[in-house]
């Protein structure tokens, strides 16, 4: 029987056979290129290389190169990428395996290089490969200066170093790069000036050289100076940029901590059309005495957070009747917050935490009706938090802690009905918590602590350490650890945002960041149920959250992100079904084998079975795809993106009110129940995906998956492997496709149209550790099992 007759259209791909269940899903993949054994003496010369990269390694903590063997093509070695018509290497990205070591010369030798990740020093042989067109050494302890052979690289579009120890002079000759795009030299030890050749690169987008100790000055033609480049130590005048609309100096050494640190703002008299002013995490001191900001009259967004200023608010700020965000945090200002603030109706944030602010806090500031983020923690407030504050409707985050607040906590707090954040914890309060707050449904974290005595206040570093306490991350800290939430960071768009790749300033730790798009509908609410849904919940298979930011950006738009623990191996869909679309020279084949998807199988089977069954409030996920499964450095599968989750008392609702309508329907087409959203499209004269896979077992099981799933190498032994008629070559094989058989039929199981006729969850996470375990030539332990018949 041909797969025609048996009624698989053929112009869908096999891989669609995927889409019925995830436990199905998990045994099929792409037609991902294997390379046969035969081939593993061709093109030596890049085996050699990389074989000679490896041995100047000298520690490799996630034992990413222990596929770099003679059992396998150097093609399928982790981080290596081919060329699908030359099998020649064009990418080598080691990023984020955290090696040590040194960056052998032979890899000069890799002549088709095209992409480079790497760590360790530069060798000058780099400037022998040809092809390359992105070179990207990021991130790590690189000493010495940039070699001048780089200048051969003529195809090269981006060079990044940033973030190194690399010191010397930037060379003369990178302006011979006539296709260079971007240039990253941030955060290293460059001196002198920045070569005049490379102003004269037309191609170039972006230019970042922040963090270093260059001088001199910009060519006129430029127009605006780079926000970060420090230009011996002190801002120049400013005076001719009558048409400056934004001026961000953050995250430099800038100032001396001395009185008139901020006399080149006078020199910004006409720049009336300033609205974004960002002198924040740097060293300007002096009385926050600013003239110059009653001409910005404009101006929205101010941010003066993390420097030296000493002295009391300036009462002046309540001029700038546009400001919609004003940060002070982390200086040393004292006083009481002027009266004066009540005039900026339209303020929508106000951060004065880690400061030295005393007295009671003005009601005034609970007239602010568009406030929505109010931090004035670590300070020294004291009197009652007024009632007031229940006149701040649209409140998102409210932060007092650690001050000096006594008496009740005012049960008008309930009608801030849009606070998802309440911090308090620190103070004096006393009495009995509000039954007002059990109105607040979308708060999602409430620290409190009832102390009667005066207790003393320490520091507060700018990160907890990770663990059962929150970290408190800002905008600022967020858009720095992606590095401009850069698009070199980018790792994965969805309906409602975009994931970033982060790397947090203390302690290196790297993170991912799912920053929401608050334009497209619905984005909000994600937010929301996604934190409702994690607060509670911990099991080694679900995507730990770290924290969630709710904040504003420096347009002052609302800006809402999740921190989530960073997943090195990706999606389960970027390993099943690579991107054939993509340049070759950005795909990575991750074939996994049997065990593997066996494995993320039960990892996935066991998250879900904890959040219907084991959680305070059992959770439904409602978006259950390989996109939203991750792994981690040894394969792990984590159940992520729960912004589609519903407890299941409300799920049970939705459904029995929309269960005749469409408008009921959650999740990915392709992924949700059989029976509302089947994928009988893809195939002839009326055959389901659930009978095709009924009908194709046991005899055709090798023409239905995957291939490379019956190859096995066992010690001792060569691969084995099945052909396409089902013919059995060895008794491995044979085992290999009785797994097979198994698993897939737990997945008809599970695919059946009516829900009734579908085992539940723990049947299923049983079922399926046996099949391992007699895969494993375990046995069955001489436990119990429930079975699942077909």
């Amino acid at each position: 029987m041909s797969l025609h007759q048996m009624g698989l259209s053929e112009s869908c791909p096999l891989f669609l056979f995927t889409s019925i269940v995830l436990a199905v899903l998990l045994q099929l993949g792409s037609s991902i290129p294997h390379v046969a054994g035969s081939e593993h003496g061709r093109n030596e010369t890049d085996r050699l290389a990389l074989l000679a990269f490896k041995t100047e390694i000298t520690r490799d903590p996630f034992g990413s190169l222990n596929s770099w063997n003679q059992s396998l093509h150097f093609c399928q070695w982790t981080g290596v990428t081919c060329g699908r018509r030359h099998q020649r290497v064009i990418m080598l990205n080691l990023d984020g395996r955290k090696l040590a070591g040194s960056i052998s010369p032979h890899i000069g030798n890799l002549s088709f290089l095209r992409e480079l990740w790497l760590v360790g020093k530069i060798p000058p042989e780099l400037g022998r490969l040809a092809k390359l067109k992105g070179l990207y050494l990021g991130k790590n302890n690189l000493t010495g200066g940039l070699p001048s052979t780089f200048a051969n690289l003529s195809y090269l579009e981006v060079l990044s170093v940033v973030d190194n120890g690399i010191t010397g002079n930037i060379p003369d000759a990178l302006g011979r790069l006539r296709n260079l795009k971007k240039l990253e030299f941030g955060a290293n030890r460059f001196l002198g000036t920045i070569p005049s050749s490379i102003f004269n690169l037309s191609s170039i987008e972006l230019f970042d050289v922040i963090m270093n100790q260059i001088q001199g000055s910009l060519p006129s033609s430029l127009g605006i100076t780079l926000p970060n480049l420090q230009i011996f130590g002190v801002v120049p005048p400013l005076d001719k940029l009558r048409d400056l609309e934004k001026l961000g100096f953050f995250h430099n050494h800038l100032g001396t901590g001395e009185v008139d640190d901020l006399c080149f703002v006078d020199s910004l008299i006409n720049a009336t059309n300033l609205y974004l002013l960002d002198l924040s995490e740097n060293h300007f001191g002096g009385v926050t005495y600013l003239p110059t900001l009653e001409s910005f009259k404009g101006c929205s967004c101010c941010f003066l957070e993390d420097n030296k200023f000493y002295g009391e608010i300036p009462s002046s700020f309540g001029n700038l009747t546009f400001l919609t965000v004003l940060s002070l945090s982390e200086n040393n200002l004292h006083g009481n917050i002027p009266s004066s603030i009540e005039k900026d109706q339209l303020l929508h944030q106000l951060t004065l935490d880690q400061n030295n602010l005393c007295g009671a806090i003005p009601k005034g500031v609970f007239s602010l009706s568009s406030l929505s983020f109010l931090t004035i923690s670590h300070n020294n407030f004291s009197g009652s938090l007024p009632v007031e504050i229940g006149k701040l409707n649209n409140l998102e985050l409210l932060d007092v802690s650690e001050n000096m607040l006594v008496g009740n906590i005012p049960s008008s707090l309930g009608s801030c009905v849009k606070l998802t954040l309440l911090y308090l914890d620190g103070n004096q309060f006393w009495g009995i918590l509000p039954s007002s707050l059990s109105s607040l449904r979308g708060l999602i974290l409430m620290f409190l602590v009832y102390i009667r005595r005066f207790r003393t206040r320490t520091e507060l570093p700018s990160f907890r350490i990770f663990g059962n306490s929150l970290v408190k991350l800002s905008y600022q800290s967020l858009l720095k650890a992606t590095d401009g939430f850069s698009p070199s960071n980018l790792i994965g768009v969805g309906s409602f945002g975009s994931v970033y790749k982060g790397i947090l300033d203390h302690g290196e730790k790297i993170v991912a960041v799912k920053v929401l798009n608050l334009q497209y509908h619905g984005a909000s609410k994600t937010f929301v149920a996604e934190c409702k849904a994690l607060r509670s919940v911990k099991h080694r298979n679900l995507v730990k959250i770290l924290t969630a930011c709710s904040s504003v950006d420096y347009q002052g738009n609302d800006f809402k992100a999740l921190v989530y623990e960073f997943m090195i191996n990706g999606s389960l869909e970027e390993c099943l079904h690579p991107n054939e679309n993509k340049d070759d020279m950005h795909e990575e084949s991750r074939n996994l084998n049997l065990l593997q998807r066996l494995n993320i199988a039960i990892d996935v089977a066991s998250a879900l079975d904890y959040l219907h069954h084991h959680c305070p409030e059992p959770i439904v996920h409602c978006d259950l795809k390989p996109s939203n499964v991750l792994l981690d450095n040894e394969m792990t599968g984590h159940v992520g993106d729960f912004g589609l989750a519903k407890f299941l008392q409300e799920a049970t609702y939705v459904s029995s009110t929309n269960h005749s309508s469409s408008n009921g329907l959650r999740g990915s087409v392709g992924y949700a129940a059989p029976a509302k959203r089947p994928t009988d499209n893809n195939f002839n004269d009326n055959v389901s995906l659930h009978n095709f896979a009924k009908m194709a077992l046991p005899e055709y099981i090798a023409s239905i998956v995957d291939p490379t799933l019956f190859q096995r190498k066992e010690k001792g032994e060569a691969s084995s492997s099945i052909n396409d008629t089902g013919n059995h070559c060895s008794a491995s094989s044979h085992k290999i496709q009785e797994c097979l058989i198994s698993i897939l039929k737990v997945g008809i199981a599970c695919s059946e149209d009516r829900a009734r006729d579908r085992p539940v969850i723990n049947d299923v996470v049983n079922q399926l550790d046996v099949i391992r375990n007699i895969f494993l030539g375990r046995g069955l332990h001489g436990g119990k099992t429930t079975g699942i018949a077909v």
